[in-house]
């Protein structure tokens, strides 16, 4: 009797892990199209997905002696909002420290970046550049 309570929150548990790979491989899709999207236009892409212990960078791309750090979101629909409407302060943040911490450890800390945001639904792909600005928290 104790295993057939069980088995509720084993099928939500085991339907949930679907969901998150899911997830994960859309987003690692959703990554690789951006990449392309941006080798295409001419971007030379340096680095994807540089994780430090608390934050990360999906994209590191460089045009016309600029480094980009670039976050990528994607959506299904616009159910939820636009994709760059989940790039908050916090993420921004993280991204910015993610990027510190990717120019000192390249010795290139003096050199000019952006922030952008790569959006991608079905069928479309749109480039904010310069998104965001440094947060105040790691300037």
């Amino acid at each position: 009797m104790e295993a057939l309570q069980d088995e509720p929150r084993v099928a939500r548990k085991a339907a949930s892990m679907t969901a998150k790979r899911g997830a994960y491989a859309f987003g690692r899709y959703a990554e690789t199209q951006a990449v392309a999207w941006l080798e295409k236009r001419g971007y030379t892409i340096l680095g994807r997905n540089y994780r430090t212990r608390t934050s990360e960078v999906d994209i590191i791309a460089r045009m016309d002696g600029i480094l980009a750090f670039v976050e990528v979101k994607a959506r299904t629909s616009a159910a939820y909002g636009l994709p760059c409407e989940a790039v908050t302060l916090r993420k921004q943040t993280r991204i910015a420290q993610a990027a510190q911490s990717w120019l000192y450890e390249q010795d290139l800390s003096d050199s000019y970046v952006r922030f952008d945001v790569i959006e991608i639904y079905p069928g479309r792909i749109r480039h904010i550049r310069n998104a965001f600005e440094t947060p105040e928290a790691v300037a």
